[in-house]
């Protein structure tokens, strides 16, 4: 299984986007799921945004790895795209404290949209 993905774990390392994805692609590069995840969170951990887009393309990858307080600790401290990607994705599973963050998140939006109508 291609050196037991050794080259998919550097690419998420560097952030290398469009490695991932055609290493994903690749019927030799057999990750598991608990890899996956680590990879997943890896990429998060680094704000590396490409690369969680790369992976989340994998059906195979959890967006469920990702907690609920490191979307939390990334919308504070102002990384929203990467909130977003795990917010806006449909996998992730509905928890109440999930689901009281995309709130929070729907209320802001609609606080901003009315701040430019005035």
């Amino acid at each position: 299984s291609l050196e037991d993905n050794v080259f998919l774990k550097i690419a998420v390392k560097r952030g290398h986007a469009g490695v991932v994805s055609i290493l994903l692609k690749d019927e030799r590069v057999q990750p598991t799921k608990e890899a996956l995840g680590n990879l997943l969170r890896e990429a998060f951990r680094r704000r590396f945004i490409g690369t969680m887009c790369a992976l989340l393309q994998d059906e195979r990858v959890d967006p469920n790895e990702i907690s609920v307080n490191s979307v939390k600790r990334a919308l504070k401290n102002g990384y929203k795209e990467l909130a977003d990607l795990i917010l806006e994705d449909d996998r992730v599973k509905s928890t109440q404290r999930m689901q009281n963050l995309k709130l929070d998140k729907l209320l802001q939006r609609t606080r901003k949209t009315r701040e430019k109508d005035d």
